[in-house]
């Protein structure tokens, strides 16, 4: 009854969804900024997920209600990333092969962390706040192949779940000690082997960060795809004649037979092309680019009409993230390109978030000024006595959007 009461006193309408700006519970607030944050899927990545999804939206919810000053916004932040990638990093690709989404499974964590920290929780209730949210984690990759929705409420509810550990750890439930690593914990449960997977958990904390791992998406794509699309562009601009005959895609085998990665089609959704390296690839090769709008020409038949011309190939030569492209015309010429960009190339930081956000906003129609005064409030946050005009500022551009592309 006390966690029930707690939860309400969180929940009364004290935080906003960006969407509209209107006021309303922090379930419904982090539900609704989570699955828009997470809808065009080009925002931070990491092998243990896309984390920012699950944190902010819990962050700015909490941070509004308990009116916190920008410093908590961003101290929080980096404890719920934190948090979440380390429990993530050595056990992701195990869960990811057995169909787990790393977004949602280790968001939680870091959505109950940061809400333990804006909450004030102790020592105690944080520690029961993470065991909690080791309970609520969920989420399938199966929506890959159905081409459907559920991939956006992902991310929301990794948000409310991590809110409700909180609250609920705060009121005084408790969980098994051995919650994460125990004979029926966490890591047992979302993977297939008996690794030790908390090994390195606290190695260096407070030291080096897992967050500065953290990469940016060039394109809203999978992030295995980054490579092909930047070696297709490169190489169209090198011909003339861009008949294509026959396109090789060699990728680490991981991500070559990872969900979605080798399907052709018929695509009816959004969640299908993303995953497809032959559509990705494809549409680099047509368009010379890659953009939200272009993943969305499903019907295209000039589009349509390469993806049996290109071939996706395991190969163990290749390392992670560095595919190898072979690619021969119509008339015998043939191409070579291999991923040599550094990986720190794609490291998410002040400089490559603004870019990034630069080319979002040209594509979504934001006026120059709005980007500006966005990167302004940003920079500042950390002075701010509130996040109040973070908010204001982020409803009014997502309004000015949503007003543009219904019209």
């Amino acid at each position: 009854v006390a966690a029930l009461d707690l939860l309400e006193s969180v929940n009364q309408s004290d935080a906003r969804r960006l969407f509209d700006g209107r006021f309303c519970s922090v379930d419904n607030s982090v539900i609704a900024n989570g699955a828009l944050m997470h809808t065009r899927l080009q925002e931070d990545a990491h092998p243990a997920g896309h984390i920012g999804v699950a944190v902010l939206p819990a962050v700015l919810a909490i941070s509004e209600k308990e009116v916190k000053s920008g410093a908590d916004v961003l101290a929080s932040t980096i404890v719920g990333y934190e948090t979440a990638l380390r429990i993530g990093r050595d056990h992701a690709a195990d869960a990811s092969a057995r169909g787990f989404r790393t977004t949602s499974i280790y968001g939680v964590f870091g959505a109950a962390a940061a809400t333990a920290r804006l909450m004030s929780l102790n020592v105690t209730e944080t520690t029961n706040a993470l065991r909690l949210a080791a309970n609520y984690a969920s989420g399938l990759r199966e929506f890959v192949n159905g081409g459907t929705e559920e991939y956006v409420l992902h991310a929301g509810t990794a948000a409310q779940l991590g809110v409700r550990a909180a609250a609920y750890a705060k009121a005084g439930i408790t969980a098994s000690r051995e919650t994460l690593h125990g004979p029926a914990g966490f890591y047992r449960a979302f993977s297939s082997t008996e690794k030790q997977y908390d090994q390195r958990l606290v190695d260096e904390l407070g030291k080096k960060y897992e967050f500065m791992n953290v990469a940016m998406k060039p394109y809203p794509v999978c992030q295995f795809h980054r490579g092909i699309i930047r070696g297709v562009i490169e190489l169209r601009q090198k011909i003339d004649d861009l008949t294509l005959k026959k396109l090789q895609i060699h990728m680490h085998p991981f991500e070559a037979e990872f969900f979605g990665v080798q399907y052709k089609g018929p695509f009816e959704a959004f969640p299908q092309t993303i995953m497809s390296a032959s559509f990705c690839a494809g549409l680099a090769w047509i368009a010379g680019e890659v953009s939200y709008e272009g993943m969305n020409r499903f019907h295209d038949p000039g589009l349509n009409g390469l993806l049996d011309r290109i071939h996706v190939v395991p190969d163990i030569d290749c390392q992670r993230y560095q595919p190898k492209l072979y690619l021969t015309l119509a008339d015998g010429q043939t191409l070579h390109w291999r991923e040599e960009t550094p990986q720190d190339a794609y490291d998410l930081n002040w400089e490559s978030a603004i870019e990034m956000v630069q080319v979002i906003s040209r594509e979504m129609k934001i006026p120059k000024h709005a980007f500006k005064m966005l990167v302004e409030n940003i920079k500042l946050l950390d002075e701010a006595q509130d996040p109040s005009s973070l908010i204001d500022l982020a409803c009014e551009l997502v309004g000015l959007v949503h007003c543009q592309t219904s019209s």
